[in-house]
């Protein structure tokens, strides 16, 4: 670090001294001080010129509110995000994913039991504590004169009773179903998405269904 000195001024006529000199290139030579390639010169202080040296990796230029820092990159598909501090910024242990997962295996039901769907589970790898998010369709009919069909999502072990629909149906009337979930607080891990049903009278037949997720870190 170099500090900046006042130049004296001169008139017509003043000796101009080597001291004064001095003092003009000294100034000139604070920005070069520590020059090294891809550097750059910051003020540490009022009137202190500093070099901030380049990073040894791809990195992105910050500022911890004193000086200008860099911030290493992160690995891939992680996100920038300010620290659970809220002090700076950091690259996420992980990144937000998405999943999905489909089954177009008929089969039927008229049992009046909460049971996993069949063919609709699907894991999930969890990299840190995250907020899990899925929506799916399930394509069903009627295989009485009437009945009424539930399901909802279990995540992580969770079922998703908030988010749980139930449908009256008639015989062989084809109706395609919107479901949503949400979890939040997943740890780490690898982590089971599933749909779970309940047949509350005369029975129906599932022809698909399918789901897509996001995990996005907490």
């Amino acid at each position: 670090m170099t500090t900046y000195n006042a130049q004296s001024h001169v008139a017509i006529g003043d000796l101009y001294t080597a001291s004064m000199h001095n003092t003009v290139i000294d100034n000139i030579h604070a920005f070069w001080t520590n020059a090294v390639a891809g550097g750059m010169p910051y003020w540490s202080a009022a009137n202190v010129v500093a070099a901030l040296a380049k990073p040894t990796v791809l990195s992105l230029l910050t500022h911890n509110g004193t000086i200008p820092v860099w911030l290493n990159k992160g690995t891939a598909h992680q996100v920038l995000r300010v620290n659970s501090a809220g002090t700076g910024l950091e690259f996420g242990s992980g990144g937000v994913k998405a999943f999905s997962h489909a089954n177009a295996t008929s089969y039927s039901y008229s049992t009046a039991t909460w049971r996993d769907m069949p063919n609709s589970s699907v894991s999930v790898t969890v990299d840190v504590t995250s907020t899990l998010i899925v929506i799916a369709f399930i394509k069903m009919f009627g295989t009485g004169t009437y009945g009424f069909f539930d399901a909802k999502f279990n995540i992580d072990g969770t079922d998703q009773d908030n988010f749980a629909i139930g449908h009256t149906y008639n015989i062989n009337n084809v109706d395609t179903l919107p479901m949503i979930g949400i979890k939040t607080g997943v740890t780490a891990g690898s982590k089971t998405v599933k749909i779970r049903e309940y047949c509350s009278a005369a029975g129906y037949t599932v022809d698909a269904k399918g789901f897509i997720g996001l995990v996005i870190p907490e």
